[in-house]
């Protein structure tokens, strides 16, 4: 598994950088990146998330779109807010800012017609999972690349909730830990193990239609 680091990031070389993203995501379908935020914004999104549950704004997850949703707690357990990109606080529009850049570099090395992307707030709370299974829909093939950046503090292997991703014949574990963001191809399988503890990430995906037509 490719590794890089957000502490490598050089603004005045920013299309290098996201080019050798780019270059991974073609040859091994993802790319992980440590550090994508730091330990005080990773918190403060950490507190973000458990004021909106005190709030009952976090709402059961389900699988599938349109008329094929279902919530289906055998196949995944956890609870989203939908984040509205014009409406966050700094650190999420810190966040947000960083995956717009992205997603124009990422376009312009990949030619994948990124137009938008889609992202929310997500907590698996201790005893949950999702299931192996991918997010680009047949019926509705608009996520292009998936994303997800881990705010877990501190988080250990046996605390569980391991991102596998199932490319060919290799599966890859990811460990959820702070400040590390993966992106990958939208069409890989993929499936959260057991948590043991509440694990908190930002999720999204880039789509090649703006986010609200994805329903054509």
């Amino acid at each position: 598994m490719s590794i890089l680091t957000f502490a490598d990031y050089n603004e005045a070389l920013e299309e290098q950088w996201w080019a050798r993203v780019a270059q991974l995501i073609s040859n091994e379908g993802f790319v992980v990146v440590d550090d994508f935020l730091n330990s005080e914004t990773a918190r403060l999104l950490r507190n973000e998330i458990d004021a909106k549950d005190a709030e009952n704004e976090l709402r059961r997850a389900g699988i599938g779109k349109d008329f094929q949703f279902q919530k289906n707690l055998s196949q995944r357990g956890d609870f989203i807010a939908w984040i509205e990109k014009q409406e966050v606080s700094n650190e999420t529009e810190l966040f947000i800012n960083r995956m717009e850049t992205a997603m124009k570099l990422l376009n312009r090395n990949l030619f994948l017609g990124l137009k938008d992307f889609e992202t929310h707030f997500t907590h698996y709370p201790p005893g949950t999972f999702y299931k192996r299974h991918a997010d680009r829909f047949h019926e509705n093939a608009h996520r292009v690349l998936s994303f997800v950046c881990y705010l877990n503090q501190g988080w250990l292997p046996e605390d569980g909730g391991q991102l596998l991703v199932y490319n060919n014949d290799e599966t890859t574990v990811v460990e959820p830990i702070e400040g590390r963001l993966i992106i990958f191809q939208s069409q890989l399988e993929h499936e959260v193990l057991l948590t043991t503890k509440s694990r908190y990430s930002i999720t999204g995906w880039m789509l090649d239609q703006l986010e609200g037509l994805t329903f054509l």
